[in-house]
């Protein structure tokens, strides 16, 4: 059961504010669950201190019992528990100051216990408590900020949806129109009339085909992370399948150095990142070499996990590195090389959704080399 899910601050931060404190001091949840605590309460249960456990594994009474006095006591009451036989030794009482942790108009979900035998903390003990709150207030207005974000997000993605809908239909229709046409009254048309009739219709493929990158872009960094651990080399082949006509086609090549390994990922959300790359090696291929794309997983100098896909393709300048990730950003033209220029930065968005960072280092007509860099 996850019962820091609903919690106002994670659990680091309150260890962090109590570190320093020369007593006692345990966090608990309204049920009675241990959910923090500083040095010297991990000393004084030693081994037996599990966050998670239940206020009964250490004090006598059972978890209904034990909670009902902890709230009771709330608001700088104080409340004597007795210690578990196994844990108390001789002097098995301990008295603690109880206080709720959370502003005075909200229902308190965590309660401060704050051990203190010589009653000579008071001071430091309201000070401790006015900082709790304003943490704890300024946790929920973040709660509420995420929440309306979350709303926010929810209705651009359903905006994005019904719009790209709106708009891919027509043109699918003078796609499909444009090409009657051409079948059935093709031959009673000039040349330059069936050249403008190519034109319209390409015009209309491309607009349909950024339309549908331009969805992508938008859900890709709105939608949920469902995260599992991954095989790399598991997606590497399923992207191979997906690309087999283009690999078949350019007589590429893709060649893994080493060892892939696992990650923890978004299984759909990586399998396009991988996707784009591999795609994006044979589609900038230097028309004097077939293809040869290589994936190889490593250290980098810091000591980042990182994964690398490198080709020795028409490559880039340098100085354009920055441009190349920015949406609708092309090195090259259309007529060239196909493309709507939102392909790289989708995979930088997939990456920071992650945590991870995304480089790239170029070379005029030798390659390309992309970096996933803090994949542990």
């Amino acid at each position: 059961m996850n019962f820091t899910a609903n919690l106002p601050l994670p659990k680091d931060a309150f260890e962090q504010t109590f570190e320093a404190l020369p007593h006692m001091a345990l966090v608990v949840t309204r049920d009675g669950t241990l959910f923090a605590g500083n040095a010297r309460a991990r000393r004084r249960f030693a081994d037996a201190w599990v966050h998670g456990s239940s206020l009964s594994s250490f004090f006598e009474g059972d978890d209904a019992a034990l909670s009902a006095d902890v709230s009771g006591a709330a608001s700088n009451g104080i409340l004597t528990l007795r210690l578990v036989p196994a844990k108390g030794g001789e002097d098995r009482r301990l008295s603690f100051h109880v206080t709720p942790l959370a502003p005075s108009d909200r229902r308190p979900e965590l309660f401060l216990l704050l051990h203190d035998p010589q009653q000579n903390l008071r001071r430091g003990y309201a000070e401790l408590k006015l900082q709790s709150l304003d943490a704890a207030a300024v946790a929920a207005e973040m709660q509420e900020r995420h929440e309306a974000l979350r709303r926010g997000h929810e209705e651009l993605r359903r905006f994005s949806q019904v719009a790209a809908h709106d708009l891919i239909a027509p043109l699918r229709s003078i796609s499909t129109m444009l090409g009657m046409l051409e079948e059935d009254h093709g031959h009673l048309l000039p040349a330059d009339a069936l050249e403008d009739m190519a034109i319209a219709r390409n015009s209309a493929v491309r607009l349909q085909h950024l339309i549908d990158d331009l969805l992508e872009h938008a859900t890709t960094g709105m939608r949920d992370l469902r995260l599992s651990d991954i095989a790399v080399q598991d997606t590497l082949m399923a992207v191979q399948e997906d690309l087999r006509a283009e690999l078949r086609v350019t007589g590429a090549q893709v060649v893994v150095v080493g060892d892939l390994g696992r990650i923890d990922a978004d299984a759909g959300l990586f399998h396009r990142l991988l996707d784009n790359l591999l795609g994006n090696a044979v589609k900038y291929a230097s028309p004097e070499r077939h293809p040869v794309i290589r994936l190889t997983r490593g250290r980098l100098p810091d000591g980042k996990d990182a994964l690398s896909v490198s080709d020795n393709g028409i490559g880039f300048d340098a100085a354009q590195v920055d441009k190349l990730f920015q949406p609708f950003q092309r090195l090259h033209r259309y007529s060239d090389i196909p493309g709507t220029g939102i392909g790289l930065s989708i995979c930088r968005t997939i990456c920071e959704r992650h945590g991870w960072n995304l480089t790239a280092e170029g070379r005029p007509g030798e390659g390309a080399t992309f970096t996933i860099a803090g994949m542990a």
